[in-house]
């Protein structure tokens, strides 16, 4: 889960709050295996720091691309009953697939309005980064790949998937401030 995807909970955390939600009410929410969200956000943030450089830690750090995304999807799976949810599960899969497709690695297709700092084209064209990838001709599902981008804005690219998991925290975070289609294990329904 990226930065679009933080922004979208942030967004919807905001949200709530200003439509008359509570912060006590996430405690509503009833998660199961959260562990999965943690071990993902973990995986996906801490082995980059703990993967030395060269090749093993490149093809360890890409494994750990892929097992981050499954860990989100099966605790997106598993949490279809949250509001937000179903988009995030959608995100979380669309980026797995691409990624897993093209070597554990996101592609990166350029396009006119993606404004990337130089060394990062540089780490792209000389495969030094180990997250990503840039597209070419025998990338696999490009549609799916990391080519949306704020206009006038260095950085960052995101994918569809990236933007549907936005849209699944913000719903999830605005949501639950709020109460609005979330059960609770006090009520035994839907609260309001």
């Amino acid at each position: 889960m990226g930065i679009i995807g933080l922004a979208g909970a942030l967004l919807g955390l905001v949200t709530g709050l200003a439509r008359g939600g509570r912060l006590g009410r996430l405690l509503d929410l009833e998660f199961r295996w959260l562990g999965l969200l943690v071990a993902g956000f973990l995986v996906q943030n801490a082995l980059p720091l703990l993967a030395g450089p060269g090749v093993a830690g490149g093809a360890a750090m890409a494994a750990a691309n892929v097992v981050a995304f499954g860990l989100f999807v099966a605790f997106a799976a598993w949490n279809l009953h949250l509001p937000g949810l179903v988009w995030f599960l959608l995100g979380s899969a669309s980026n797995l697939l691409v990624i897993a497709l093209n070597g554990g690695r996101m592609p990166v297709v350029m396009k006119p309005w993606v404004h990337l700092r130089p060394e990062l084209i540089e780490a792209l064209r000389g495969g030094q980064d180990a997250l990503h990838v840039l597209a070419g001709p025998g990338t696999r599902l490009p549609w799916l790949a990391d080519y949306l981008a704020l206009p006038r804005i260095p950085t960052p690219i995101f994918s569809p998937g990236d933007l549907l998991i936005a849209i699944g925290a913000f719903l999830l975070l605005e949501r639950g401030v709020r109460g609005v289609g979330v059960r609770t294990g006090r009520e035994g329904g839907l609260s309001t």
